[in-house]
């Protein structure tokens, strides 16, 4: 009996497998593109990813452009296998959003603008709070900040039409 094609056929079917096993991955910075703004990633205590249950991910450079990606329904919920977020305190460390903190501030400027910045833990939002003031915000109210403030209208940056 010959095994070499049942092996070939289970040792694909693991390949084909973990390829789609929904992970998170790091953020690259100054080579990944927004996939709501489709502004570069630069800042790298901000920044975002959704990762469908297939295991697609989406990148995101704040919060903000994550939220309303979400909230225009580009992904299902359903498909949804996990969002996160950068931790402020720890540079280019994501975060599930269920373990994140907020802090609206407009003394920390996030590159959307709408100044919501993610954390870890409690003592590094409070501390930041004390720093930069603000108000330290639910996920929900990020959601709601978001649709507010951007009224559902898409930001895309602006090019300079001198240079």
């Amino acid at each position: 009996m010959n095994r070499i094609p049942t092996l070939m056929a289970a040792l694909l079917a693991s390949v084909i497998l973990a390829a789609c096993t929904p992970a998170v991955k790091p953020l690259q910075y100054g080579v990944h593109e927004c996939d709501y703004c489709r502004m570069t990633l630069v800042e790298e205590r901000y920044g975002g990813e959704l990762v469908t249950r297939t295991g697609k991910i989406y990148t995101f450079d704040s919060v903000e452009c994550l939220v309303a990606y979400q909230q225009e329904n580009e992904v299902p919920e359903k498909d949804i296998h996990g969002t996160y977020v950068v931790d402020y305190s720890v540079p280019q460390q994501l975060i599930s959003v269920a373990d994140a903190r907020f802090l609206k501030s407009t003394q920390l400027l996030s590159p959307m603008g709408a100044n919501i910045t993610a954390f870890s833990r409690d003592q590094d939002v409070h501390g930041a709070q004390n720093v930069f003031g603000g108000q330290v915000i639910s996920w929900d109210e990020v959601h709601n900040l978001v649709r507010t403030e951007w009224g559902g209208k898409r930001r895309v940056p602006t090019t300079d039409s001198t240079s």
